[in-house]
């Protein structure tokens, strides 16, 4: 009889996780609201082929995300929960794909393959995006897809191998945009190198670049399928704007996030904590480096580090930029562990950074610059915030007192787990504390119902991410308007409402008239004014944020 399997640790991590993060917090302002309100004017307008947001035409990013949400809500209804499960599955599948891409690697090493997802899973900032309802996670999945085909051809298996390349940077090009490119074609163009000495018997390297060729032909092919229609309908101009918005505008010279060429490299060891802070990692890492006579290690190499390179070159920088080079990371370090590993020592850096996030929390409340920057600070319990810093306290002891005594496979998998629970514990503390700032379905519900009865809304701001109109289903775009185009709005609008942000010096409103509505808003307030209100006293105007 067939032996049972129990699924590996890194499923059991990522499930943790996700329903973990997912339950303990709620969706996020701006990015997660206006991703949710994009598909879902999509879907209202049943518009599939050109994005929407607020009555306009959506060029930030391409549509296979929105559509990934609108195929669960075709199923299970129009439910958040779907639509923000969208990204961890994609998450899971790039585990998957990384342990698959591992067997290729290393065929006869099922440990590596079994500890590659885990680390990569236990890397704090790939954690931190399993539950995010980013574009990220899913661009990792579609360029592992390509690599994994590029892969198959190396080992032999050339049938199919370039037209699993074509497919998943298509649909790379349809997650996040040409992106895709500069991890897979950092592996593909670099393969004279990684590949010297281990190039299978009958591989010319004109038949590989003219795979790579036919991959990229084939990509072009899946985005034309949706490039086309989306002209068509969204026109000339919009069909510019998304095509010059996701490449030559963010690589010479960002609309957005622009930063110098070296910010990334003192994020680094942040974003790859606990690893960075690792000796036993860093001493096995040696071992492997040592051993650039090997292909295997050759192609992390050449997937990691000129990618690196290529993003510190681009202008426009955010952290979660980097996600895409963290898999060849964890299979470089997975490898080293399994391979050489290094003799055990204590985990005193690691363990560190939970001992601070202890102190923190213990700090919290007591924090009056804190207080006066985020108001939710205030309403942090002293007993929540002390039981929260203990459990972050015995996990930092942990580490420090007897993880050492475990093999260094075994020590990762502690490792992995104990950033899960840290990061739950931050879910279930942070994100609950500060939940009243951050939950938009109360005003959402509020804004409903009143555009449920035909009144008109306004945001008092020159710049609306739409945050409202995924959870108000709203159908008619809210108006941005502010300064005397306010006031001129809600003297032609009198049965209207107006959202406003005030400051810290403004919160809460006082006097009349008053809000018909306020919650605490990030790091200010949120308040809902009648525009018959505003219109009897325009001084108020000159409170909104």
């Amino acid at each position: 009889m067939p032996t049972r399997t129990s699924p590996p640790f890194w499923v059991w991590g990522w499930l943790l996780l996700t329903v973990g993060t997912l339950t303990l917090r709620t969706v996020i302002p701006i990015d997660e609201t206006r991703y949710l309100s994009v598909a879902w004017e999509m879907w209202w307008r049943h518009s599939q082929w050109v994005p929407y947001l607020n009555g306009h035409t959506y060029d930030g990013k391409p549509p296979l995300l929105f559509w990934l949400m609108e195929l669960g809500w075709l199923v299970f209804g129009v439910h958040a929960w779907w639509a923000r499960l969208v990204s961890p599955l994609a998450g899971l599948a790039a585990l998957w794909l990384t342990a698959r891409i591992s067997r290729r690697l290393w065929p006869d090493d099922e440990r590596t393959a079994a500890l590659a997802p885990t680390i990569l899973l236990g890397t704090f900032y790939w954690a931190v995006f399993t539950s995010a309802t980013m574009f990220d996670l899913l661009l990792a999945a579609c360029a592992l897809t390509a690599i994994l085909g590029l892969l198959r051809v190396w080992r032999g298996a050339a049938r199919g191998g370039f037209a699993l390349a074509g497919l998943g940077l298509g649909l790379g090009i349809l997650a996040k945009g040409p992106v895709v490119f500069i991890p897979v074609l950092a592996v593909g163009l670099l393969a004279p190198w990684w590949m010297k000495g281990g190039r299978p018997a009958g591989l010319t390297w004109g038949a590989w670049y003219r795979g790579l060729g036919a991959a990229t032909l084939i990509a072009a092919g899946i985005a034309l399928l949706w490039l086309i229609p989306m002209a068509i309908q969204g026109g000339l101009h919009y069909f510019i704007d998304m095509t010059w918005h996701q490449t030559a505008g963010y690589t010479v010279h960002s609309f957005s996030h622009r930063r110098p060429w070296w910010w990334y490299l003192p994020l680094l060891p942040v974003l790859l904590f606990p690893w960075a802070l690792w000796p036993d990692a860093w001493r096995a890492l040696g071992a492997v480096a040592r051993r650039l006579d090997r292909p295997e290690v050759r192609l992390c190499l050449a997937w990691s580090l000129p990618v690196l390179v290529v993003f510190s070159l681009i202008s426009g920088k955010q952290p979660h930029y980097l996600l895409p080079i963290f898999p060849p990371l964890a299979l470089l370090l997975a490898r080293a562990l399994t391979a050489s590993p290094p003799p055990p020592t204590r985990l005193l850096l690691p363990a560190l950074v939970f001992l601070l996030l202890a102190a923190f929390w213990v700090y919290l409340p007591f924090s009056g610059r804190l207080a006066h920057a985020l108001i939710w600070t205030r309403d942090v319990p002293l007993t929540f915030a002390g039981a929260l810093a203990a459990a972050l306290a015995a996990i930092g002891l942990s580490l420090m007192r007897w993880l050492h005594r475990l093999e260094a496979a075994g020590r990762a998998q502690v490792l992995a787990a104990s950033t899960w629970v840290m990061l739950l514990l931050l879910a279930g503390g942070l994100f609950r504390a500060s939940w009243p700032a951050y939950d938009l379905r109360p005003v959402s519900a509020f804004l409903h119902d009143v555009a449920a009865v035909g009144a008109p809304i306004a945001v008092a701001d020159s710049s609306y991410h739409g945050q409202f109109n995924f959870y108000a289903r709203l159908q008619t775009p809210v108006a941005e308007v502010q300064g005397p185009a306010l006031l001129d709005w809600v003297r032609a609008h009198p049965d209207g409402y107006v959202v406003a942000y005030l400051s810290l010096r403004h919160w809460p409103p006082r006097g009349e008239p008053a809000p018909v509505y306020r919650q605490l808003y990030r790091g200010e307030g949120l308040a809902v004014w009648s525009a018959a209100a505003i219109a009897r006293d325009p001084e108020l105007i000159r409170k909104f944020d």
